[in-house]
């Protein structure tokens, strides 16, 4: 574990959702949603977690935020002795290592394999965190079920909900939305209307 995360994983370790199961309509136009759906989607990742049979046993998700690394979540590769990585335009890729991990806040980094166009997946960028408010528009982006490049949308619902309530080996404080998911979703950004990520999705 390397003890000194750059700044992206640093912001990303303070930016956590908590999907509950309700959803209420998003307040930013059809044309405005459209627009951000498709550019963030070109930056989502599918992750199959193989195990040391060769068996794929769990599905997660992740996202690009620096060329060749993805954000996803701890719990999404534990266990796994390999992960394939599917790009949305269908070609697969693996995760040749870990960059950076937090166990307490469930954030994980990974260098993807030299495969050509893996260096052309755009990364997104980080909301700044005074900027989210209760009650924000967001997108929720995963796989959720084997469903892939899924995407939904709903409000912040709660700020700073303590973790804890939800899984007492974590730490520190969330933010809730009422986005709907499913396993296999883990590991998604979330985003608000301008496409910028102000979370991962790691609670069902």
């Amino acid at each position: 574990m390397i003890k000194n995360p750059f700044d992206t994983f640093q912001t990303l370790t303070v930016l956590f959702l908590l999907s509950m199961a309700l959803v209420f309509p998003s307040h930013v136009s059809a044309e405005d949603q459209e627009e951000v759906i498709e550019r963030v989607l070109k930056s989502v990742v599918r992750i199959d977690v193989i195990d040391s049979n060769g068996q794929a046993f769990k599905q997660g998700t992740g996202f690009c935020i620096e060329k060749g690394i993805i954000a996803t979540n701890v719990h999404v590769l534990k266990d796994g002795s390999r992960f394939k990585v599917t790009r949305p335009d269908g070609k697969a890729t693996v995760i040749t290592g870990i960059w950076k991990y937090d166990v307490d806040r469930d954030i994980a980094l990974a260098q993807l394999g030299d495969v050509e166009g893996n260096g052309n997946i755009p990364p997104l960028k980080i909301a700044p965190e005074d900027s989210i408010r209760l009650g924000t528009s967001i997108f929720a982006f995963g796989n959720p079920k084997g469903l892939n490049f899924s995407v939904s949308s709903g409000l912040i619902s709660s700020l700073d909900r303590n973790i804890k309530e939800l899984d007492p080996d974590m730490t520190g404080t969330g933010l809730q939305i009422d986005v709907s998911s499913a396993p296999g979703g883990s590991g998604g950004p979330i985003v608000n209307k301008h496409g910028e990520v102000v979370g991962i999705l790691f609670a069902i």
